[in-house]
Order: C-alpha cells, then sequence, then structure tokens
C-alpha cells in the first residue's frame, strides 16, 4: 500500500502581492474539487475514508490537523499507528491520501478552509467507509511534517 505524502510548495512575494504554488502537484487524476470549514476549533470530522478513491488536502485558511490511519493496521494490534500531519495556509502544501485510509480533520483555527481534490466524480463509486469518532481509541501518533 502507498503511503501518505506531503508535497511542499512555496511563495513568492514583490510589490505586487503574493503568488501561492505548490508546483509539484500533479493533478492529472483530479475528478472533483470541495472545500470544507469546520464551525468550531474543536469539531473533528472522522473517521471517514476510502479503499479506492485517493484524495489530496491543501489548507487553504488556517491550520489544520490530519490524523491518518490505515484500513487494515486496526485489525493487526490493540494500538494503532496514526500518521498525524499539520497542514497550514502559511506553508503551502498537498497532503496526498491513498487509497486505504481513514481521516480525522480537525481545524485549529476559528478561521479554516481545506481544499480536497478526489480522483472519483461524486457518486460514480461506493466507497465511502465510516467509524465512530470513538472508534479508534488506542492510537500512537506519529509525526510526518
Amino acid at each position: 500500500m502507498n503511503e501518505p505524502s506531503l508535497i511542499k510548495g512555496g511563495y513568492a512575494q514583490d510589490t505586487r502581492g503574493k503568488v501561492i504554488y505548490v508546483n509539484d502537484f500533479d493533478m492529472k487524476d483530479v475528478r472533483r474539487f470541495y472545500q470544507i470549514s469546520n464551525s468550531e476549533i474543536n469539531y473533528e470530522r472522522g473517521w471517514q475514508g476510502h479503499k479506492i478513491e485517493q484524495r489530496w488536502f491543501h489548507a487553504i485558511k488556517g491550520i489544520f490537523k490530519i490524523k491518518l490511519i490505515a484500513f487494515e493496521e486496526h485489525k493487526r494490534s490493540d494500538y494503532i499507528d496514526c500518521k498525524v500531519f499539520i497542514l497550514s495556509e502559511k506553508e503551502p502544501a498537498i497532503l496526498h491520501i491513498p487509497p486505504g485510509y481513514v481521516s480525522n480533520i480537525k481545524a485549529e483555527t476559528e478561521e479554516n478552509l481545506l481544499g480536497v481534490y478526489s480522483d472519483f466524480t461524486l457518486g460514480s463509486i461506493d466507497d465511502e467507509i465510516r467509524y465512530d469518532l470513538g472508534y479508534f481509541n488506542k492510537t500512537i501518533e506519529i509525526n510526518n511534517d
């Protein structure tokens, strides 16, 4: 199984303004784009994922803590490796989430907007997996910044 990865970007600024970029993000597989904004900082969206679909996350506004767990990982052990990524508008990057992972999304700032890209159009496959928020209560967080 492929591992989640961070595609780093940057920005350039001059008297005209700022250009934010993630030049190494290849969008050839992207079929859909949507945005998520959490109304409360303490609200966690999760656990939700896909066995076939891959996604890419980008912090457009604010800071997000993204936790990822491989589907099959929780069946092997009482304690589960949970990969943790911090996405910030101040450090442009795209988090690639390959198929086979569930995610938990938490905004760390009041103002927040997360861009999400997917390689399948809405409703084209039946691939959404959900677990209750407390389902993965024995995790070992591994920072991947």
